[in-house]
């Protein structure tokens, strides 16, 4: 869990878990794109948006692959 901006970052059973399949390559991308989120969860790149039917929950992606 990781706090900053007044938001809250989880990591769900299921997120770890696809994580480890990641190639070596793919999972260091995504480490490092959760530090630069951590800085700013709304840069264009990270294209974040609220969920549907769920009220306070956002989802992003890492790249259009991930």
């Amino acid at each position: 869990m990781i706090e900053e901006n007044g938001y809250t970052v989880e990591f769900s059973d299921d997120f770890e878990k696809e994580l480890k399949k990641l190639s070596d390559v793919h999972e260091e991308l995504v480490l490092r794109k959760i530090i630069e989120f951590e800085k700013n969860p709304f840069h264009p790149s990270f294209r974040t948006k609220k969920m549907r039917g769920i009220t306070g929950y956002y989802e992003s992606s890492v790249s259009m692959d991930i």
